[in-house]
């Protein structure tokens, strides 16, 4: 193979990739858990990425691959893979501005101004010299596997400048067996605003189906609310300012949370504490097992519906599918 015909092949790969960064697509059935996951890791890497095709057509270009079509064509594909990569960054860069003017309206600012290459150097480094880290807190009963959470915060402690209140307190359900390692996919955002904002972050350890089922992981959120109810001003945090965010499954029960403030169904034993929220920030997850908008094309009773344990049908309880 050619040092051209190479080039083509690796330049339309990158492309297939660089596009999947911008686009949305649901309907690819086996195909979309790895589309996810390069459209995702590519999304979060788009200067790393940029970096590469542009390495990798130095590289090419000096083997003297221009020299053939074939490596014209692998080059122009490079161009336009560039171009959608820095598409996909500067997305990103607006979203960011974005959740800064909202904390900003709340008066949250971070402590330093955060560029367009924010953390490329250490795009892997989840920890962060100013955060603090408590793990292991039990929040709920003993089974078969504690429940537990993971707690992030700014150290030393800094004083509230301008007399601002407490630290908001931020609860983030992570889907994961071992509670150690739960906060990996957080631990950016967690230290990001543990660091910069002075929030006291906790990442909530939940039971997993199909050993669990429907609502004992709910159940598990809202525990661990009560327990940031009565203990997070021991470790900074204000009790009557608290956020849910989450990803995926945990995206899904960040919505939950929000929508089942103070259901007695979902509060077994302590059906009077609060677990109302001020804030709800969901991402990427599953809101309708019915699929009633025709996003997913998937059946009621679909996969999501079965990985979350749901042992009901629409038919059985009308009311707890369309809530």
């Amino acid at each position: 193979m050619s040092a051209a015909t190479l080039y083509l092949v690796l330049a339309t790969l990158g492309f297939g990739v660089a596009l999947s960064t911008n686009l949305q697509a649901r309907r690819l059935g086996p195909l979309v858990a790895p589309y996810f996951l390069f459209a995702w890791v590519i999304g979060e890497l788009a200067p790393h990425a940029i970096l590469a095709h542009a390495l990798m057509a130095v590289v090419f270009i000096a083997s003297g691959a221009l020299e053939q079509t074939t490596g014209v064509a692998a080059l122009a594909l490079t161009v336009a893979s560039i171009a959608l990569l820095a598409r996909a960054h500067l997305r990103g860069i607006g979203a960011g501005e974005e959740t800064q003017r909202a904390l900003a309206q709340i008066g949250l600012r971070p402590r330093g101004d955060v560029s367009a290459l924010h953390g490329f150097p250490l795009a892997f480094a989840f920890a962060h010299p100013r955060v603090e880290r408590v793990t292991d807190i039990a929040y709920g009963e003993s089974l078969p596997a504690t429940r537990a959470a993971e707690l992030a915060r700014r150290h030393p402690p800094d004083g509230d400048e301008g007399g601002r209140q407490a630290p908001r307190a931020a609860a983030d359900p992570r889907r994961r067996l071992d509670h150690r390692r739960q906060a990996r996919a957080g631990a950016a955002l967690m230290a990001h605003m543990a660091a910069e904002y002075g929030w006291v972050c906790v990442a909530v350890n939940y039971r997993l189906s199909p050993q669990a089922t429907f609502p004992d992981h709910i159940v598990d959120v809202k525990r661990a609310l009560r327990w940031i109810r009565a203990h997070i001003a021991e470790y900074g945090g204000d009790p009557s300012f608290v956020c849910v965010t989450g990803g995926s499954a945990g995206g899904h029960l960040t919505a939950l949370t929000a929508l089942s403030a103070n259901d007695p169904r979902f509060q077994p034993g302590f059906e009077g504490v609060d677990t109302s929220v001020v804030a709800a920030v969901p991402f990427y997850g599953v809101y309708d097992f019915l699929d009633r908008q025709n996003i997913r094309g998937s059946a009621v009773d679909g996969a999501a519906a079965r990985e979350a344990g749901v042992q009901t049908t629409p038919e059985q309880d009308p009311e707890l599918w369309t809530r």
